[in-house]
C-alpha cells in the first residue's frame, strides 16, 4: 500500500521493498559509525526530524546532484554494502553486538527510556513480566522445541512460530536495534517460554529428571546472554530533553521549562536542551533565561556557522 501511495504522489519515487527511508535506515544501522543502537553518523544534526534531510543533503553533497527519495535510499544501500564488502570483520563484529542488544533485558531507547512513562500510569510500581525475563525464557524454549522430535513426548511443530521469531530477529539485526521494533517479538517468545515451562514441569513430574535438569541448563546461557552489561543507564538528560519538546509542541511550556531545566542539570553538556530552552524562553519574553541558554549553547557549539548566529542572537537579546 505504502509503494502505491508514494507512486500516486510522485511517480519518480519509483518501486521498492521498503519505503523511501529504507536505505537511510540500513545504513544508519551499519557504517564505520554505528553502534547498534540509534546512533546517527556525525553529519545527522541532533533530533529525529532533521535525520532524512541531512542523509539527503549529504548523499546530495557526495554525488554532486539532485536527488529524488528513491535515489537517496539507493545511495545510502549502496554505501551500506560497500561498507560490508570493505570492512567484513567490522561489519561481522557489529552484527553480533546488534545480536546481543536484541537479547539483552535493557530498553534500548529510540528517544526515551521506557521507565519515564512509570510515572503517567498507577501500573508503574507494580511488577509484571517483562522482556528480560520473557526474552530469556522464550529463546530456552525455542531452542529445546528444535531438539525434539515430532510425535516424540514434547515435540511439536513451531515452524510458524520459529519463523516469526526468526524473523524480527534477522529485520533487527539488519537494521539496528530499538525496544519498539523488538518488541513485537514477544507474540513469538511468550509460547516459547510457557513451553518451556511446562516442559521443565512435565519432565520433573514424570521422573524424567535428566531432562529436566538439561532444559534448566539450557535457560542459563540464556538468561547470561540477555544480562551482559551491553546496554548501559537511563540517559536522564536524554529522557527529559524529549519531554521537554513533547511539553513545548502541546503548548505547555511551563512543563517544557522544567523538563529542559532537568535535562541540563542531569548534564551541563548536553547542547540540545541549552538551545531549546533558550529558543522558547526568548519566545516567551523571559530574556535573562534565554540569553543564560543560548550562551550555555554558545560554548558548547564547534560548528563556526552556528556560532555566529547564536552570538547575533544573543547580542539582539541583550539589546532589546
Amino acid at each position: 500500500p505504502f509503494q502505491m501511495r508514494n507512486r500516486a504522489i510522485d511517480p519518480s519515487w519509483g518501486w521498492g521493498l521498503t519505503t523511501s527511508s529504507g536505505g537511510v535506515n540500513f545504513y544508519l544501522g551499519n557504517n564505520p559509525e554505528a553502534d547498534g543502537l540509534n546512533k546517527a553518523p556525525s553529519f545527522v544534526r541532533y533530533g529525529p526530524g532533521h535525520q532524512y534531510q541531512d542523509f539527503k543533503k549529504e548523499a546530495e553533497l557526495r554525488t554532486g546532484r539532485t536527488l529524488g527519495p528513491r535515489e537517496v535510499s539507493r545511495y545510502w544501500t549502496q554505501r551500506t554494502l560497500t561498507w560490508f564488502r570493505n570492512r567484513p570483520k567490522a561489519a561481522a563484529r557489529l552484527i553480533f553486538h546488534k545480536a546481543g542488544f536484541f537479547w539483552n533485558h535493557r530498553q534500548p531507547p529510540d528517544n526515551f527510556f521506557l521507565e519515564i512513562f512509570k510515572r503517567f500510569t498507577s501500573l508503574g510500581g507494580i511488577w509484571l513480566v517483562n522482556w528480560g525475563l520473557v526474552a530469556p525464557l522464550g529463546l530456552a524454549g525455542l531452542l529445546w522445541s528444535l531438539a525434539q522430535k515430532p510425535g516424540s513426548p514434547g515435540g511439536r511443530s513451531f515452524w510458524l512460530l520459529h519463523a516469526y521469531v526468526a524473523t524480527y530477529f534477522a529485520v533487527n539485526v539488519a537494521f539496528y536495534i530499538l525496544s519498539r521494533y523488538r518488541f513485537p517479538t514477544v507474540a513469538g517468545l511468550i509460547p516459547f517460554a510457557a513451553y518451556a515451562m511446562v516442559e521443565f514441569y512435565r519432565n520433573w513430574r514424570t521422573s524424567k529428571r535428566s531432562r529436566a535438569w538439561a532444559l534448566a541448563f539450557l535457560f542459563l546461557p540464556c538468561i547470561a546472554l540477555s544480562r551482559l552489561p551491553l546496554i548501559g543507564e537511563e540517559n536522564k538528560a536524554v529522557t527529559h530533553y524529549s519531554m521537554g519538546v513533547i511539553y513545548a509542541n502541546q503548548g505547555w511550556k511551563d512543563k517544557a521549562v522544567k523538563e529542559y531545566l532537568a535535562s541540563i542539570k542531569a548534564d551541563p553538556s548536553f547542547k540540545a536542551s541549552y538551545l531549546n530552552l533558550g529558543i522558547l524562553q526568548a519566545k516567551r519574553g523571559n530574556l535573562h533565561q534565554a540569553i543564560w541558554a543560548l550562551e550555555g549553547t554558545l560554548r558548547l557549539e564547534t560548528d563556526p556557522s552556528q556560532i555566529s548566529i547564536l552570538q547575533l542572537n544573543i547580542r539582539r537579546l541583550k539589546a532589546q
